[in-house]
């Protein structure tokens, strides 16, 4: 049986599986295949984020897909994701991430809390992998020496 690749999802990454014309969306998608059998993770945050994003493009004139649509595609995909509350170790966590990371003066609070999420997920599976375009994420990543991959870069 093949070994179950665990993937950490963070907003950023999510949204290109819900709107197929962001920069990367391809891209992730190819990866996702390549690494099957996987599971999807990320934070309760996300549902928050992806709720943020969707009011924010239904205010934007120059977005014309249909909100709706955009709705029914994020619930498709937040029911695939396995997602870890936002728990007192996890803002502890991300405290001391925004206290002693080399990137603190740019780490904004809910990346932290996406990042300390993730690393709750790699004490008890040491290889997922972080998906992410923010760059303050992948640079924790790479400052914590763990996987990362970006699809907005060209392979």
């Amino acid at each position: 049986m093949a070994e179950i690749t665990p993937l950490y999802l963070d907003t950023s990454a999510a949204f290109k599986l819900i709107l197929s014309e962001e920069k990367g969306s391809s891209e992730l998608i190819t990866f996702l295949e390549s690494k099957k059998p996987y599971s999807l993770l990320s934070s309760s945050l996300l549902r928050l984020e992806i709720q943020s994003i969707i009011r924010r493009l239904s205010k934007d004139q120059s977005f014309h897909d249909d909100i709706d649509f955009l709705e029914y595609l994020a619930s498709i995909l937040l029911k695939q994701i396995i997602v870890k509350p936002i728990s007192d170790n996890v803002l502890t966590e991300a405290i001391t991430i925004l206290k002693n990371s080399n990137i603190s003066s740019r780490l904004r609070s809910l990346d932290a809390i996406h990042f300390s999420t993730f690393l709750s997920y790699v004490n008890t599976l040491p290889k997922t992998i972080l998906i992410s375009s923010d760059a303050s994420l992948i640079q924790l990543a790479d400052e914590y020496k763990l996987n990362v991959f970006n699809p907005e870069v060209e392979v």
